[in-house]
């Protein structure tokens, strides 16, 4: 079998772009050539990637299978290419970042900013995947390291504590709780609660006693979302401290939650095959920059505000 790359590079424009027009465009080639790279692609594979018509073009059951194991092999030439081009000039290279949004629009463009003022030429691809996804997407190849809460490690992958952060409530300035430094748990009975997702209900659940009730109303499915409900009045949002910036955007105030007192651990996973200069430069630096959040939730800490 003859397959080049450029068929590869191809068949996953044609798809992800959904026109040979677009694909060609993307790729600096004519219309024509981009279709006869496919129909050679599919008489080396022997079955049909995609069905044409006049007006659209999508992919065969056989196309949509096949399609993964194609771009697989376009990852692996450019993690190959990165690993060359760190090893040509040691100044260069790319990291992929799996994290959460929440996290993308908090937390850490502070931290991308200083980064890339030492590192100018080191680019950064942030990988947008929901929390149970981050650690497969270190296992999947699709990204370097991930920053993420504690879970179970593999073979494939290393760990190191980043920062602590505790559960707070978020609410609007006019609920009748907003000037309290801290709220109880059983101070939130009969309040009607948000998540941003089902995961944080087990985590709370299993830290509090069962004699405090709680009305877990509305499950948002990601915190961008829980804020903007709490913010219209829906309820009040449970999430990390370290989310404040965004609770800001949106006129709330966070309060730490006692009684006890949730305190969750976010690590830096980082993949065994990840090994290139910009990877462990990126790492170094990351873990440095946390180092004083560790002992202490983040959003506690008296120099919090040069990363939040």
């Amino acid at each position: 079998m003859n397959i080049s790359l450029q068929q590869f590079r191809a068949f996953s424009a044609v798809a992800r772009l959904g026109s040979f027009t677009a694909a060609a465009k993307s790729m600096h080639l004519t219309s024509a050539a981009v279709s006869a790279l496919i129909k050679e692609l599919e008489a080396e594979l022997g079955f049909v990637l995609f069905h044409r018509t006049t007006r659209q073009v999508g992919l065969s059951d056989q196309g949509s299978s096949y399609l993964p194991h194609a771009e697989r092999v376009l990852e692996d030439l450019r993690v190959a290419k990165r690993v060359a081009d760190d090893m040509r000039n040691q100044k260069s290279g790319l990291v992929r970042i799996a994290m959460t949004p929440l996290m993308q629009l908090t937390l850490l463009p502070q931290v991308f900013m200083s980064f890339q003022a030492m590192w100018p030429e080191v680019r950064m691809d942030l990988v947008d995947v929901p929390s149970d996804q981050l650690l497969s997407s270190l296992e999947a190849g699709h990204a370097d390291v991930a920053i993420s809460l504690e879970q179970p490690e593999s073979n494939f992958m290393s760990a190191e504590l980043l920062f602590i952060s505790r559960i707070h409530a978020a609410l609007p300035t006019s609920h009748h709780l907003q000037d309290r430094a801290t709220i109880k748990w059983k101070n939130l009975s009969g309040e009607p609660l948000i998540l941003p997702n089902q995961a944080m209900e087990l985590r709370v659940r299993s830290a509090l006693p069962e004699d405090i009730p709680l009305d877990f109303r509305y499950c948002a499915n990601n915190s961008i979302t829980a804020f903007a409900l709490a913010a219209s009045g829906a309820g009040i949002a449970i999430c990390p401290g370290y989310s404040r910036p965004l609770a800001n955007v949106h006129s709330l105030k966070l309060i730490p939650l006692a009684g006890p007192t949730i305190d969750r651990k976010f690590l830096l996973y980082r993949s065994k095959r990840a090994s290139s200069f910009a990877v462990t430069a990126y790492c170094d630096f990351i873990t440095q920059r946390f180092a004083k959040f560790r002992a202490q939730p983040i959003e506690r800490s008296s120099i919090a505000s040069t990363v939040l």
